[in-house]
């Protein structure tokens, strides 16, 4: 048997401030994606985040760039990178060109950084192959 005082004081209630992490909701193409057809007309390739992305970091902090044969980024695409104009969470990865039976990857830099600050924090990518002769 407890027998006892319990005291309970406290000041105004208290404050827990929960930060997500900036993630990847979804890529298209989806990751590990083949037979990209480069010829489709308007190809446009996109990264959706959790939050709204700084403009700025993200044209500076997406690419599409070539893959070796180790599966490593080795060479950046000419491409245009702009936030999508129905939601700020989503790039878009537009007016490149590609060559058929070549490995890219959509490349986020651990930089990249949401409009309240957060940033990344590690770098990911996502990684698909265009059309070759095995395509159907």
């Amino acid at each position: 048997v407890l027998t006892g005082v319990l005291w309970v004081v406290g000041c105004g209630s208290p404050t827990i401030n929960v930060v997500d992490p900036l993630a990847v909701v979804n890529w298209l193409p989806h990751d590990g994606a083949t037979c990209v057809d480069p010829a489709w007309p308007d190809l446009t390739f996109s990264v959706c985040l959790s939050r709204p992305l700084a403009a700025a970091s993200a044209a500076a902090n997406i690419t599409l760039q070539t893959v070796d044969a180790s599966g490593a980024p080795d060479g950046a695409v000419t491409a245009t990178i702009a936030l999508s104009g129905t939601d700020p969470a989503c790039a878009q990865i537009s007016d490149f060109t590609l060559a058929d039976g070549t490995d890219y990857a959509i490349v986020l830099a651990a930089a990249l950084e949401a409009e309240d600050g957060t940033t990344l924090g590690h770098d990911l990518m996502s990684r698909l192959r265009t059309r070759d002769a095995s395509c159907p």
